[in-house]
């Protein structure tokens, strides 16, 4: 049925019957938006579970197989991109938290000005429709390979985008988060389910080192490839691209507690970097695998499945299936939630005498448009890989605008839109075949020919636009207008006081009733330019932190030198 036994048919039914029943119970009673969009009340397990459930999705273990298969271990920081910025998710998570807002157009909008914000919910609701149509791009792939070709992925992909809606339709941020917290485990079973059989069938490390025969398939940084300045760029862009993802802010801002949001996230992420290992061993697994025979490398993955688990046991290949669905929903679920609250934010300020029912139901609305949007972008990417390069490039210019008002109190309000701009100028530009001819002519060596024709390098592009979006926001905040003192001391309090447990906040980036305002401790204080210092636990956290990532990395550097 569908390429699927019988058996496996049943465990795929099973899951998706299983899953919208648990989403779609757990999600009744949310009465107002903000529980709807920003319930603040889950503690560190749940939020680990839903951190690392949303942050891990199969069009990411496509991109990494898929990568690794064809460029070797190197590929792995296609998803190992935040590697070292995890430690500054230790101090990230808690000062989101303290803008005690919805959405981060709420605190572009308290920093700035209501027109930026209305800015980030434009750039955010694009960024949600682009990672919907990446994660069904990918999604589409491994069903499509495991099935033998014989599913129709795109009915297949409706059908879960309908189950999808029915959960996050009805209980919005809650019902994502509790459904997470089961799918979180479904995904750790994907992602480790296959390993064992494909090392087997290829000897091991040591057997895909002798039937590939090419030691730098087996180094995490290859010149010309992924090297140092690549990943340096991608870690640089990843701290740009933490609050630009709109979503964070709910894993990070659901909590009761700063701490909670804080432990869980950073769990969370951790869990991924181990899982993404396992996607990278199985690329280059598969590469020894199918060596000289054609092969789609997005469909690596499910190829691979479809070739052993059937025959290992009954019922295998469709709890594959399953969780490769589990991984997508997780994932898309709080980002059509963040996607919603960004499309009411903007509906809100157009009307905004209407009732808590009307903007939770304009929320759902919004929903339906954001998934039909993801689902044409995922027919117009050429593939996941692709997909990935343009989201990495095009979602850390605002990030930047961010971070430069938050540490330079200089910045201005034109300098935010002039800047954006500037970066999607430069990314357009560097897509277009006379900028790629422009910046071959020039340097070439920036440039990376392909059978498809050439490109600029993805680490050169992220770099120009860091250029010119910094440069920008640096000329025209120098000659306009500063933002109000008094507007940048309520963000800037906002910051430094720690959230109280079962705190009541009427509006967004306000202060509770009677909130006492710490004084600001700085690290570095020139002038405009003011960076805080961290405390006795966000130190201790962070080196930890640090120790996880170098525990990894060398660990991996390892099991590829056995």
């Amino acid at each position: 049925m569908l390429g699927l036994s019988m058996v496996d048919f049943v465990v795929v039914l099973i899951y998706v019957v299983g899953i919208t029943w648990i989403g779609v119970r757990s999600g009744r009673g949310v009465k107002t938006s903000g529980e709807y969009f920003m319930p603040r009340r889950f503690g560190k397990w749940m939020l680990t579970m839903a951190t690392f459930s949303t942050g891990t999705s199969s069009d990411q273990a496509t991109t990494v197989a898929s990568k690794c298969f064809t460029s070797g271990a190197s590929g792995i920081w296609y998803q190992w991109l935040f590697m070292f910025a995890t430690p500054f998710f230790w101090l990230v998570m808690p000062l989101l938290r303290r803008f005690r807002a919805i959405t981060v157009a709420d605190i572009f909008e308290a920093r700035f000005d209501r027109s930026v914000g209305h800015l980030f919910c434009i750039a955010g609701l694009l960024k949600c429709a682009l990672s919907v149509g990446l994660l069904l791009k990918g999604t589409g792939a491994l069903i499509e390979s495991a099935s033998g070709s014989t599913m129709n992925s795109h009915l297949i992909l409706v059908l879960l985008t309908i189950s999808l809606l029915a959960y996050s339709l009805v209980g919005g941020l809650t019902a994502a988060i509790i459904a997470e917290s089961f799918q979180g485990l479904l995904i750790i079973v994907f992602s480790f389910l296959l390993l064992p059989s494909v090392l087997h069938a290829v000897g091991g490390i040591h057997g895909m080192k002798l039937t590939l025969d090419n030691p730098a398939r087996f180094t995490l940084f290859e010149p010309g490839e992924i090297g140092v300045f690549h990943v340096t760029m991608l870690t640089v862009s990843s701290l740009a691209m933490l609050v630009m993802i709109p979503e964070n802010l709910g894993l990070s801002s659901a909590s009761r507690r700063e701490e909670d949001g804080q432990v869980g996230f950073v769990c969370g992420a951790f869990i991924k970097r181990v899982c993404t290992v396992a996607w990278c061993l199985i690329g280059l697994g598969g590469a020894a695998y199918f060596l000289d025979r054609p092969v789609n490398p997005d469909h690596i993955y499910g190829l691979l499945a479809r070739e052993f688990l059937p025959s290992l046991l009954p019922g295998l290949l469709g709890l594959f299936i399953a969780s490769v669905l589990a991984t997508s929903m997780s994932t898309c679920s709080p980002i059509l939630v963040a996607a919603a609250a960004l499309f009411t934010k903007l509906y809100r300020a157009a009307d905004p005498a209407r009732s808590e029912a009307r903007y939770i139901a304009v929320g759902r609305c919004a929903m339906v448009g954001v998934a039909g949007v993801g689902m044409s972008f995922a027919f117009l990417f050429p593939g996941v890989v692709k997909g990935l390069e343009i989201m990495i490039a095009i979602t850390p210019v605002m990030g930047i605008t961010f971070w430069m008002g938050f540490f330079w109190k200089r910045t201005t309000t034109p300098a935010v839109w002039l800047a954006t701009g500037a970066g999607y100028a430069t990314w357009a530009f560097c897509s277009s075949a006379w900028g790629v001819e422009i910046v071959g002519g020039m340097w070439p060596g920036f440039v990376k020919t392909s059978a498809g024709g050439g490109s600029v390098a993805p680490a050169w592009e992220m770099l120009f636009i860091f250029i010119t979006t910094i440069g920008t926001a640096v000329a025209v905040s120098v000659a306009t207008r500063p933002v109000d003192s008094a507007q940048l001391e309520r963000f800037f309090a906002l910051s430094r006081t720690p959230v109280r447990l079962g705190e009541v906040i009427l509006q967004p980036c306000t202060l509770p009733e009677g909130a006492v305002v710490p004084e600001p401790r700085l690290w570095i204080d020139w002038g405009n330019l003011q960076i805080p210092s961290m405390g006795r636990r966000a130190k201790v956290g962070f080196l930890i932190c640090c120790a996880g990532v170098a525990f990894l990395v060398i660990g991996f550097q390892r099991i590829l030198a056995l």
